[in-house]
């Protein structure tokens, strides 16, 4: 059987058709592990997105809950890669986002089973838009795992007492393969050593004179690009510039220039008020973006440096970037948080942990540093892709931004990103959000012997 591009393969994705069994539609099935988690399933005719039926599953009232409704494409067209979508509308579910979801299982010739046994493949499909008219959209554009000629839709209902929830207007489309998005980044490896703002600026747009000759899209300078006075914090007004001013004037010139994305780093001064501020300019030299350090070290605490309050993401034309500073790098809320606001991309300066960061939220990372060996270039999965070794003045690496970060290097299992936001239960990690958590009280504990 052939299939043209952005045909439908889901012969009955409305669920109108009714099947060689009466009370179930065309080419869809029910399954449960075992009776005492099972809900009830209905062809329902009272609730539907489009026509006049969906699938319904429900939970009347009972601990625990574990069921789908299964939709299965026999045969697969020669196609790498799909787009999955469908709706979902909930009533009386607690967590639609814990019990409601999308799987797709992918089977080779001759197999059955289920969890792992035949399966050649398996994915999540995760939500992407806000309900409309009170249904929610999953969409996905997977690709098809080596040997898989024939994927199944599992539409689940678990982990909940109550609820029920509809599904309708199920699409699986061949499209074309996502391509490759390359981004050429460049980390800095060694420090001015000037504290005037104005002649560090100079010294740091000649570097990105040379930095752009090896072709880098993004340019990341490192922490205090001009030097700052911690131990005489009445000098570090002296070290402070506004945003806009001369500094990064002289910035935006050089990033115009050299048509690169730059990161600078300075000591804001904001009417007097102080701030660890990484400013990101685009290829015309306008400021895309700011960051105010929200994790102080604790001399700039004492320095009377005032933190920042919030983890923005902006949009470039490489893609979705956040800034982080130093000692934000040792909070992992910090990259996981602008992950969580789309952030493909997360451009630091200092710090240990990059190789952690990068895999917990599935990010690349681009770090400078002012020397030593922690200025370096992570891929999403946590592979190091370039590596400070000693001072100097810039590394180089190219990243994919669309690359697919396969779980422990299996392609069978998904990406790891899917599943770590799919998979991930925020409705558990109250204390994360606690100013003192419980168990870390202000008493010191005994030192070692």
């Amino acid at each position: 059987m052939s299939h043209a591009q952005n045909e439908n393969l889901v012969t009955n994705g409305s669920f109108e058709a009714a099947g060689a069994a009466s009370d179930l539609p065309d080419g869809c099935d029910t399954w449960v592990p075992f009776e005492a988690v099972a809900p009830s399933f209905t062809w329902d005719t009272g609730t539907a997105r489009s026509g006049q039926r969906s699938l319904k599953i429900e939970q009347p009232g009972k601990p625990g809950c574990y069921g789908r409704w299964e939709v299965t494409i026999p045969e697969l067209p020669p196609a790498t890669h799909y787009r999955v979508s469908v709706y979902a509308k909930t009533a009386g579910v607690e967590i639609p986002a814990r019990s409601v979801a999308v799987e797709l299982s992918w089977f080779g010739p001759g197999k059955e089973g289920d969890l792992f046994h035949g399966k050649c493949g398996w994915q999540h499909v995760g939500r992407r838009a806000s309900p409309e008219g009170g249904w929610q959209r999953f969409e996905r554009v997977v690709w098809r795992p080596a040997g898989a000629e024939s994927l199944r839709v599992d539409l689940y209902l678990r982990w909940t007492e109550k609820g029920t929830v509809w599904f309708d207007d199920l699409h699986v489309v061949p499209v074309t393969a996502p391509q490759p998005r390359p981004v050429s980044i460049a980390v800095s490896g060694t420090r001015c050593g000037d504290t005037d703002p104005i002649a560090a600026a100079r010294y740091w747009a000649e570097q990105i004179t040379l930095a752009v000759k090896e072709g880098a899209d993004l340019i990341v300078l490192p922490e205090f690009s001009a030097g700052a006075a911690y131990d005489t914090p009445e000098q570090l007004p002296a070290c402070s510039t506004p945003i806009p001013g001369p500094v990064t004037d002289l910035i935006a010139a050089a990033a115009r220039n050299a048509g690169a994305l730059v990161v600078y780093n300075l000591l804001e001064n904001s009417s007097g008020v102080l701030y660890n501020t990484s400013v990101l300019f685009g290829r015309s030299g306008a400021v895309v973006g700011t960051y105010r350090k929200v994790h102080l070290a604790i001399y700039e605490v004492w320095a009377g440096i005032t933190p920042g309050a919030h983890f923005p993401v902006f949009d470039t034309d490489i893609g979705r970037a956040g800034m982080l500073v130093c000692w934000d790098n040792t909070f992992p809320e910090s990259a996981r948080t602008l992950a969580a606001h789309g952030a493909e991309i997360v451009i630091t300066n200092n710090g240990t942990t990059s190789a952690s960061r990068a895999a917990d939220s599935g990010v690349v990372i681009a770090q400078a540093n002012t020397g030593g060996k922690a200025g370096c270039i992570i891929a999403a999965d946590g592979t190091v892709l370039a590596l400070v070794e000693n001072d100097c003045p810039f590394v180089y690496a190219t990243a994919d931004l669309a690359a697919i970060c396969h779980w422990r290097g299996k392609p069978q299992f998904d990406d790891a990103r899917s599943r770590m936001w799919n998979e991930r239960r925020p409705e558990a990690y109250g204390p994360l959000t606690a100013a003192s958590p419980a168990g870390h009280d202000a008493s010191p504990r005994s030192p070692a012997m």
